[in-house]
């Protein structure tokens, strides 16, 4: 199963029968865009329906060849990344001090829920 295929599963299976937004884009990170993460999460979040965002950054899987990501399952792939919860406060420190890594499931609450 190709790569971008087993994210969506993941993020499916997150989601649940749940409303959501996926973007998924191709393009490295640039030090720079940690300023707009930072923003765009705390966009996302101040909405008030929104409880709870996800980020994944897959810079490359060197360590891997293609083809042995296009045979896993999703078991397989989500045994390639690690998850971590945050409260939006959290992650911004992670951001701003130049934490944030790849591989990493960042699941990102809001702080309070109106």
């Amino acid at each position: 199963m190709l790569l971008c295929n087993q994210i969506f599963i993941l993020f499916s299976n997150l989601k649940g029968n749940r409303d959501s937004l996926l973007y998924q884009g191709h393009h490295y990170l640039e030090p720079d865009d940690v300023k707009d993460i930072l923003e765009y999460s705390e966009l996302i979040l101040a909405h008030s329906k929104v409880k709870k965002m996800y980020v994944l950054y897959l810079d490359s899987f060197k360590d891997f060849k293609r083809e042995v990501l296009n045979s896993l399952n999703i078991d397989g792939f989500k045994e390639l990344i690690t998850e971590k919860s945050f409260t939006l406060k959290e992650f911004k420190t992670t951001l701003r001090n130049h934490e944030f890594k790849e591989r990493i499931l960042y699941e990102i609450l809001r702080e309070k829920y109106y």
